[in-house]
């Protein structure tokens, strides 16, 4: 039931109110007052309040509307781009170069200096000492970058052997792959800087060692080696076609043994010079094919 009730204090001299009583929130009040129904029983609040609370509601609404929907714009803008793009057709020449060279992997670079860190690490420590730990210190990282990028240790000594045989070489030998004649190799094989006992031979001992328990790196090992001799022994078909064939294998394995032989020795003198008798006996060889060849020529 309603009933007009009077509140002197606050609202003199503005005429009647409703107090609304049960639920029924229906009235007819005088001008300039109202029920707001949503702030409870016996609540009498006017009218201008609650005109503004309705045209705050249809503001946000009409706001809402008037907001883009920013995926729908980006959708759009990517839609028109591509439109422009179609219309200007290809790229004239002389805007824009015909060829651009890609940017080198970050995780590229990183694996090759990791990989050049652990071949120094085992030239100094030894495969024993080539831990991860020393590795990423020498190389700058903490250990987590390092397996990151390489793996395990086992990975990494994979890796490093074969790019220690492999880097600058044909991918089948330890000869450069610049040699490719009998002499040229001779020449490489009997070297100084092939034969000197420093951090290079001292990797080689490593990886041997490693060899022993790991089958990849001896797999790595043995192909670069082997395909050294047959690399030569091709060389040597090349230039002595009437030789026999088992002979030229035979001269060709000589040759890496003599070379092989004199950075064994070199190593455990620590030395640097090449024994002149180790490249005789592969120039002997090479000489005693040369002969066989015009023998069975004649």
């Amino acid at each position: 039931m309603r009933t007009p009730t009077s509140r002197a204090s606050g609202l003199a001299g503005a005429g009647p109110t409703w107090t609304i009583s049960g639920t029924d929130t229906s009235w007819s009040g005088c001008p300039g007052f109202g029920v707001d129904a949503t702030l409870g029983r016996n609540h009498v609040v006017s009218q201008g309040r609650l005109d503004n609370k309705l045209r705050n509601v249809g503001r946000s609404a009409r706001r809402r509307r008037a907001e883009p929907d920013v995926r729908v714009g980006y959708r759009a803008r990517r839609r028109a781009g591509a439109s422009r793009r179609a219309r200007a057709g290809p790229p004239r020449r002389g805007h824009r170069r015909e060829t651009r060279m890609a940017r080198p992997s970050v995780a590229d670079e990183r694996r090759r200096q990791i990989v050049a860190a652990t071949i120094r690490t085992i030239g100094e420590h030894g495969i024993a000492g080539a831990s991860l730990d020393r590795i990423a210190t020498e190389v700058g990282m903490s250990r987590g970058h390092v397996r990151h990028f390489v793996g395990n240790r086992e990975e990494l000594l994979r890796e490093s052997a074969r790019r220690f045989f492999y880097d600058g070489t044909d991918g089948e030998s330890v000869l450069p792959a610049e040699v490719d004649t009998v002499a040229s190799a001779v020449d490489f094989l009997f070297s100084e800087s092939f034969a000197a006992a420093g951090t290079e031979n001292a990797v080689v001992i490593g990886l041997v060692e490693a060899a022993r328990t790991d089958t990849v790196i001896a797999e790595v090992l043995t192909t670069a080696y082997e395909g050294t001799h047959r690399r030569i022994a091709a060389m040597l078909a090349a230039e002595h076609p009437d030789a026999d064939p088992g002979l030229r294998r035979t001269v060709a394995y000589g040759i890496v043994a003599s070379a092989l032989h004199n950075v064994f020795l070199n190593d455990i003198a620590s030395v640097s010079t090449v024994d002149p008798d180790a490249r005789r006996s592969a120039e002997l060889l090479i000489a005693a094919l040369g002969r066989a060849d015009g023998g069975a020529s004649g």
